[in-house]
């Protein structure tokens, strides 16, 4: 299985998902903000997630756990609710999702997701990054 999540999240990078400058540091534990990105291309999606907030120590940190908690759910929701295929892979400081041919309702949810991050980022402008690139 973790062959596979690593052939996956290869895949993604070469193909769709530019991970972020700082992501190597991110992983690492480095990087002092959560920096998200989230990418449409037509019919196809990526997020890719790296760093932490530092708002507070482990276990404390609201803001490492809302946007935890939106993370989660959208994974969850795509795949109980829709028909779309997506891959994720999860590490210490860095998490992505990648849709390939996603249905109008897993876009709605990514779109949902990206507001409250952004939201979030609002609220918490030294903790969270989150940009959007729309490709077409």
């Amino acid at each position: 299985m973790d062959r596979i999540l690593a052939a996956v999240s290869a895949f993604c990078y070469r193909i769709f998902i530019s991970i972020p400058e700082g992501t190597a540091r991110a992983v690492r534990g480095e990087q002092v903000m959560i920096d998200i990105k989230v990418e449409r291309r037509r019919k196809e999606f990526g997020i890719t997630i790296t760093g932490h907030a530092q708002y507070a120590e482990p276990g404390k940190d609201i803001v490492c756990s809302a946007i935890s908690a939106l993370f989660e759910n959208l994974i969850q929701s795509i795949e109980e609710l829709t028909d779309a295929c997506i891959y994720h892979y999860q590490t210490e400081g860095w998490h992505q999702i990648y849709g390939n041919h996603a249905q109008d309702d897993a876009t709605l949810l990514v779109e949902s997701f990206r507001l409250g991050c952004m939201s979030i980022a609002s609220a918490y402008p030294d903790h969270v990054q989150c940009a959007y690139v729309n490709k077409g």
